[in-house]
């Protein structure tokens, strides 16, 4: 579930050689399996900023704007950076089971990532939902059990909150991500938060997946509320016109 998989400018930074480059993404491999294995990477945290090809993972904007769901993200300030999912994608095409990268690719819509912290926000939304499984009544202890089935989990705060208007549930944690040799990922403690926000309107379940090395914390807290002070419903937050 937590931790960078691989560290900044691990993976195909020019002037290295290809080896060194092939080593980092096998390393990624290594550390993504282990840690699906022991409960599931939710949100795959930020590669390093060059794939293979020297081609940029990193995308200097401001905001991101998707009309499914209805949703602008904007970052709280220049350092902060949105992922390019696509080269993010396709950096780890050759490498990972076809399975495997479509788990951890499914429903991702955004993905805001903090370099020198190796702070991570990912937007998941997840379409086609149960009118059950998008009701206001139980979302907090929904979201709670969904936490609690990943292992090495300790829970630190929970509560319901209104995400610009709508009903949401707020879930922080901590788990331990165990270091891989090669990868660049020291392990240790990462400081986690869930947001899960129902979209009934549009049969869709948003869940908003942030997660930083437990040091930095009290550094980003403030800045992972601003993103989410930032966070606006386009049209309103209805159906998309």
């Amino acid at each position: 579930m937590g931790g960078p998989i691989v560290r900044e400018a691990g993976v195909g930074r020019p002037g290295r050689g290809g080896g060194r480059a092939a080593r980092g993404v096998r390393a990624a491999r290594a550390a993504i399996a282990l840690l699906a294995a022991l409960g599931g990477v939710f949100g795959l945290p930020a590669l390093a900023r060059q794939a293979g090809g020297g081609e940029e993972l990193y995308r200097d904007v401001d905001r991101f704007s998707s009309e499914e769901p209805p949703l602008v993200l904007e970052r709280p300030n220049r350092e902060w950076v949105f992922i390019d999912l696509e080269r993010q994608r396709a950096a780890l095409a050759a490498e990972l089971p076809a399975d495997l990268l479509q788990a951890q690719f499914r429903g991702l819509r955004a993905r805001l990532h903090h370099p020198r912290t190796r702070a991570t926000l990912s937007v998941y939304a997840h379409e086609g939902q149960q009118a059950a499984a998008l009701e206001p009544e139980g979302l907090l202890e929904r979201t709670l059990r969904a936490v609690r089935e990943r292992p090495g989990v300790r829970v630190v705060e929970a509560a319901p909150l209104l995400l610009k208007g709508r009903p949401a549930a707020w879930v922080r944690f901590e788990t331990e991500a165990a270091p891989v040799r090669g990868s660049g990922a020291p392990g240790g403690n990462y400081a986690c938060v869930r947001v899960d926000c129902p979209l009934p309107d549009h049969r869709t379940l948003l869940i908003l997946y942030f997660e930083v090395p437990a040091a930095g914390w009290p550094e980003v807290r403030r800045e992972l509320r601003s993103i989410l002070g930032r966070l606006a419903w386009r049209g309103g937050g209805g159906r998309a016109r």
